[in-house]
């Protein structure tokens, strides 16, 4: 936690006004010992904790709130990076904190053809990796391959627990009911 605020003593404000400019003084000056965002720190000192990798636009889903057109939702769109670009980008990150929480999400990420070798390529360089996923491409040999990946935990969107709110809101029939699934493989 951070460092306490310091308290007005209103009985020792009976004093002297130095010592009511000493009281108001010290609350408003900063200690030495914290360092202000002008104290010399450059963003190299400063570590991501979590990062949200976007790694495609396609999608199974037909969500009214999605901003992607059909066709970019199936194909990933021309400004999808290659698997090697995803490798360049994670090894980037990796330069700066390893050990932060990495969430691979898209679009749909499980679309993703080369999506399990880029989620290994994170978890061999230490990245603690979990997925942000409508959970519909979820079944046993999925949750398996993500288990044994080393893949920490998955994300599913679940926007309503009535089934025919959250397909509606979602735009395909059965999607309720195929993201519990994933849930519960």
């Amino acid at each position: 936690m951070g460092r306490s605020l310091p308290v007005l003593n209103f009985p020792a404000l009976a004093g002297t006004l130095g010592s009511i400019q000493q009281q108001v003084s010290q609350f408003f000056t900063p200690s030495p010992t914290i360092p202000a965002p002008h104290d010399g720190r450059t963003v190299d000192d400063f570590k991501p904790y979590l990062i949200a990798l976007n790694l495609t636009k396609r999608c199974n889903l037909k969500c009214d709130h999605c901003y992607l057109d059909a066709t970019t939702k199936s194909a990933g769109g021309d400004d999808e990076l290659s698997t090697e670009e995803c490798y360049k980008l994670i090894d980037q990150i990796a330069q700066v904190n390893k050990g932060c929480l990495l969430v691979i999400t898209g679009g749909e990420p499980l679309v993703r053809p080369d999506i399990l070798d880029i989620a290994r390529h994170a978890v061999k360089l230490g990245f603690m990796v979990v997925f942000g996923t409508n959970g519909m491409l979820i079944n046993d040999r999925m949750a398996k391959e993500l288990v044994e990946i080393g893949v920490m935990g998955m994300g599913i969107s679940i926007d309503s627990l009535d089934p025919q709110k959250h397909n509606r809101f979602r735009g395909v029939p059965g999607a309720w009911e195929a993201a519990l699934a994933g849930i519960d493989p």
